[in-house]
Order: C-alpha cells, then sequence, then structure tokens
C-alpha cells in the first residue's frame, strides 16, 4: 500500500496506475463479453450434419407459436433434380413420402435420403429407378420410382428392408 501513495505523488507514477486500471478493466469487460457468446441466444441457429443423407441442417433455437413444423421431417430430397426428375415429380417423392411415414409410421419424425442409395434399375437408365431412406429409429426402406417415360406423372411405391 506504501508503494501506490509514493506512485501517486509523482506524474509517471499517477500514469502508471490509471494504465493499470484501465487494462484491468478492458480484461474485464472482454471476459465478460467472451462468457456471455459462448452460449446461444434464442435467435442463433445451429448448423449439424444429417449422417445418412450428408446434408447440412441449420436449427434455430427461437420457437414462434405461428411456426409449425410438419413431422416427419423428409431430408436430403433436393438431389432428385441432379437426376432429371422434374419439380412436379420431385415434389411427388416427397409427398408419398412423407404421406407414407405420416400414415404408417406415426411415431417417426425424420426420414432421410440415404446419400448415394441413387441408382437406375432399368437397362437404358431412364424410366426406372430406386433409392434408399431411413428413418429416425434407423429402419430402412426402399423407394422404387417409374416415370414410365414422362416428364410430369411417377409412380411411386415404399417397402421397408429388412
Amino acid at each position: 500500500m506504501e508503494i501506490i501513495k509514493e506512485l501517486l505523488k509523482t506524474t509517471k507514477g499517477k500514469i502508471i496506475v490509471f494504465g493499470g486500471l484501465i487494462t484491468i478493466i478492458v480484461i474485464g469487460v472482454v471476459v465478460w463479453f467472451l462468457t456471455n457468446r459462448t452460449a446461444p441466444n434464442s435467435d442463433e441457429s445451429i448448423t449439424y450434419l444429417d449422417d445418412p443423407s450428408g446434408a447440412k441442417l441449420y436449427t434455430t433455437n427461437a420457437e414462434t407459436e405461428s411456426e409449425s413444423v410438419e413431422l416427419p421431417l423428409i431430408i436430403g430430397f433436393d438431389i432428385f433434380f441432379d437426376f432429371g426428375f422434374s419439380a412436379n415429380q420431385q415434389n411427388k417423392i416427397y409427398d408419398t413420402v412423407h404421406l407414407y411415414f405420416l400414415n404408417n409410421y406415426p411415431s417417426v419424425t425424420r426420414v432421410s435420403y440415404i446419400k448415394d442409395s441413387f441408382e437406375y434399375t432399368s437397362a437404358d437408365e431412364s424410366n426406372e429407378s430406386k433409392f434408399e431412406i431411413m428413418a429416425d429409429d434407423n429402419q430402412k426402406f426402399i423407394v422404387n420410382l417409374n416415370t414410365n417415360w414422362s416428364y410430369l406423372d411417377i409412380d411411386i411405391s415404399i417397402q421397408p428392408l429388412n
């Protein structure tokens, strides 16, 4: 304590003490800011990887009363455009899978396309194809597609894999 009193008697000492106090305050503010930023607030989104599909998913902690998510969530079905399916066909694939699980497996909350499972089953790789999906209970299913040479319509069947 005597040392601080001696320092405060000189201009150089006052600057050193004042600088030390400012440094301590700045460090305290930085530590407070960093510790309060580590916990996500209600509006922040969290990114995670869906293992079966390899798709990045974004979720938020914010819950809005007007927002309702229709279960089951269908994940990874945006890839069908890459295989030449029209928007109508893609919507029908999505809707058929969604209704299948809603009606037959109501406890399932998430259904994922299994990455790299799509394959053509017709010799000319045109109208018949299939892919696999996985429910959140790890049960797998096969989805058979047949466009019947149409760009608008598609026949879809789903079967559980044993």
